[in-house]
């Protein structure tokens, strides 16, 4: 069996895009892995499944190279948008839009969440404020769940390569 993909890069992060709006994949923590990797893989820092969405113009999952399933990436995105042309994709952290105008692409990740229960620490601790080391530049630290702001970027310089590609799957 083979199946198509696309290996887009985005600033810096290169990822390995399966469509499965049409045509189901099932992906779990060792597939990711044994895609992702650069010696053995494809080679990506992650992997990205789209599906049908009942909420939004499609659903992203993505996991990271180590095979775990993260909630959303913000140049991941832009890659989606850039790729399918979707204005609305919905993420496990939530609502992602994504405007398109001419090669710029910009995605608004939503608003920022400040509650323990919604940051992403080890540990139940404050989160705002958190211990951090006496600097003279610290004065006070908080803990934020959001994924930094991504304006828009011309497609020329932060989509370095596109390219498709099918892939032999046993």
């Amino acid at each position: 069996m083979t199946r198509t993909f696309h290996k887009m890069h985005g600033l810096g992060n290169d990822f390995v895009i399966f469509d499965a709006r049409e045509e189901l994949l099932a992906i779990d923590e060792a597939f990711a892995r044994a895609i992702s990797d650069r010696k053995t893989g494809v080679g990506c820092d992650q992997l990205i499944l789209l599906e049908k969405s009942n909420l939004a113009d499609l659903r992203m999952r993505i996991w990271n190279h180590d095979g775990i399933e993260v909630e959303s990436c913000g140049n991941a995105s832009r890659c989606v948008v850039a790729l399918t042309h979707a204005g609305t994709i919905e993420t496990g952290g939530g609502l992602v839009t994504g405007t398109e105008d001419g090669s710029d692409v910009e995605v608004s990740l939503g608003e920022p969440h400040f509650e323990w229960e919604r940051v992403p620490v080890t540990y139940p601790m404050p989160t705002n404020p958190i211990p951090a080391p006496e600097r003279p530049w610290t004065k006070v630290c908080c803990s934020v769940s959001m994924v930094p702001p991504v304006p828009p970027a011309k497609m020329w310089s932060s989509f370095t390569s596109m390219a498709a590609a099918r892939l032999w799957m046993p």
